[in-house]
């Protein structure tokens, strides 16, 4: 029901009740007025008989007052009166004329309760008459002395008069009157009617059309428009909201083009309402704003990974993803994280998603990626290319096709906040290289001194807190200066690297290998003793010697190297001491005839060899 009609029916409501009260209070009140009225005539009368009777009686002529009664009844409104004689009077006086005595109960009750009574008797299709019933009492006055001609004390009952007024006549003057305002209230809710018609209706109908264009918009639908209709002033209220929602819908929709730039990939399920779009849109920037201020000032990119999770897990809702890094220079792909069980077998297979830089979904195709090791799972994987050689590979596993439909429309997010980290990840992997360069040796690209100074104050601290022991090994190539002197540099540079690589394969990814300087080389041995000290010591100079190195002339010759061992424990706990041991050992190595391993011996020690305040 629009508001036209509703205003219509509650008008005719009000109307209707306001119309019905006032005739109910007219016809009331008129009533009430006619009864008043016709009472105060009864009275009249009354003391009219009452003082005409006294003067009968004084004046000795009450066999007359017959006529004078006869001629009250003559009066147009009296239709009966009589009089009612009390029982003392008629003890005294008689029955008096047509013997007034009382005609029924309502005479008698007055008579002995000396209290006037009245009856209505009111009918809309019949006589209506009221008839009143008034004791006349004894009483003494100056004037008068009723006690004198009655056998009566002061205050009795000496009799009552009954007078019967007909009301005809003011029943039809009051439905005349209830009529003529009933007909002139009807002529007035007329004229409120057509007034509303006239110049409400409009603004009843603008009304209903700003709450259906409201409704509209409510629901996300700014396409509505208010009906231009009625009075100039109505059409100007309609233009004026006209113009401020296609303002809004053009502002909102420049608005929406303009956020989304800053989105890698606008959300695929939208919701009805454009509004609740751009406040989610402007949340979702808010939080990546907030994601990438806090990553420019993480340190690492470890730091950028953890925050990633973070994300993932506790504002993407995702519980069951891994996250990989494939290196395209080194052909080398690591696991950064993972949230649970590792499903893809991914360092001995290929992975389809970093090869076919594009998203390996289990819903398109059952057993797609043949390095998924489950196949009771779900799973997607998102590849994202960082830079020319870094790539990322999201990992995203589920128990049923259900689940996995489901992370579908959090892909957009990933993509969001993959992208928000990319600079990151590509500034701070350049500043790890650049780091990485000045702490490596450019020949054997294995760590430098300088690295090494840093790396022992770190391991000082360990070894003094957690009680770690180190193994210290100093290797140096034997005669490496005649490789330099009989086929050139080049060719010596050659042998430091197959040394390095010698090294690199015989120490875990716990132990540290160092370019010392020149053909010395340095090996860390992490949670070492002296059995290891010397087993990876013999590992290393027996795998080199067997080396075979060419020259650049076509000439293939075989080095040897020495090795000097000492161990770092609470005997030695000094860093830089035990290296200067290990080096000791080194030259007992090489004095022993080279090709061979020494590991320090306090009591073998030489003297000149060895400082004790070193």
């Amino acid at each position: 029901m629009n508001a036209k009609k509703k205003t219509t029916i509650i008008l005719s409501f009000i109307s209707s009740i306001i119309f019905l009260l006032m005739i109910i209070n007219v016809s009331f009140n008129f009533r009430n007025y006619g009864f008043k009225s016709v009472e105060d005539k009864a009275l009249i009368v009354s003391d009219i008989i009452k003082h005409s009777l006294t003067a009968h009686m004084v004046n000795d002529i009450m066999d007359k007052r017959e006529f004078f009664l006869n001629e009250l009844k003559q009066s147009k409104y009296i239709k009966e009166l009589w009089l009612v004689r009390s029982p003392f009077i008629i003890k005294q006086y008689g029955n008096g004329f047509k013997n007034e005595m009382g005609r029924d109960k309502i005479d008698n009750d007055v008579i002995n309760s000396g209290v006037a009574q009245k009856v209505i008797t009111e009918s809309l299709f019949s006589d209506n008459t009221f008839r009143m019933t008034i004791p006349y009492k004894a009483s003494i006055t100056p004037t008068i002395n009723c006690l004198k001609c009655h056998n009566a004390k002061e205050g009795d009952t000496l009799g009552a008069i009954s007078i019967v007024i007909d009301m005809n006549e003011l029943k039809s003057i009051g439905l005349r009157t209830v009529f003529d305002i009933a007909f002139i209230a009807f002529l007035v809710m007329l004229l409120i009617q057509i007034f509303t018609g006239r110049f409400i209706t409009p603004y009843m109908l603008i009304f209903e059309s700003i709450k259906n264009v409201m409704q509209k918009a409510k629901s996300g639908n700014y396409s509505g428009r208010v009906k231009e209709i009625g009075s100039k002033e109505s059409i100007e209220v309609a233009k004026s909201i006209n113009e401020l929602i296609k303002r809004f819908q053009d502002i909102l929709n420049e608005i929406e083009k303009k956020i989304d730039i800053f989105l890698s990939h606008k959300q695929e399920i939208r919701s009805s309402d454009p509004l609740e779009d751009v406040k989610q849109t402007i949340s979702q920037l808010s939080d990546l704003y907030k994601f990438k201020r806090t990553i420019e000032h993480d340190i690492s990119i470890n730091d950028i990974y953890q925050r990633l999770i973070v994300v993932f897990k506790d504002k993407i809702k995702i519980n069951n993803f891994t996250i990989i890094e494939s290196n395209k220079r080194d052909k080398k792909i690591d696991i950064i994280y993972s949230s649970n069980e590792i499903y893809c077998d991914i360092l001995k297979n290929d992975c389809r998603a970093d090869r076919t830089n594009s998203i390996v979904d289990s819903c398109q195709f059952k057993n797609l990626c043949t390095s998924f090791k489950d196949n009771s799972k779900y799973y997607i994987c998102l590849p994202y290319s960082i830079s020319n050689d870094l790539n990322l590979i999201i990992s995203i596993v589920s128990n049923s096709e259900e689940d996995n439909i489901k992370l579908t429309q959090s892909i957009h997010l990933i993509d969001d906040y993959i992208d928000s980290v990319k600079s990151e990840f590509i500034t701070k992997k350049l500043m790890y290289q650049l780091k990485e360069s000045s702490y490596r040796d450019a020949l054997t690209n294995l760590y430098n001194r300088k690295y090494l100074e840093e790396f022992i104050d770190n391991a000082t601290i360990e070894h003094n807190t957690n009680n770690i022991n180190y193994g210290i090994l100093m290797a140096d190539i034997d005669y490496f200066k005649m490789i330099n002197d009989t086929y050139g540099h080049s060719v010596g540079d050659k042998a430091l690297k197959i040394i390095a690589k010698t090294i690199q394969d015989s120490i875990s990814k716990n132990d540290l290998a160092v370019r010392y300087g020149g053909e010395e080389f340095i090996v860390i041995l992490y949670n070492c003793d002296k059995i290891r000290l010397l087993e990876v010591a013999q590992k290393i100079r027996t795998t080199f010697e067997k080396q075979k190195i060419k020259a650049d002339n076509g000439v293939i010759f075989t080095k040897t190297i020495s090795i000097g061992g000492a161990l770092l424990d609470n005997n030695n706990p000094n860093f830089w001491k035990v290296i200067k041991l290990a080096d000791v050992a080194l030259y007992d190595a090489k004095n022993g005839g080279r090709n061979r391993v020494e590991i320090f011996d306090r009591d073998k020690a030489r003297d000149d060899n060895f400082d004790e305040d070193y």
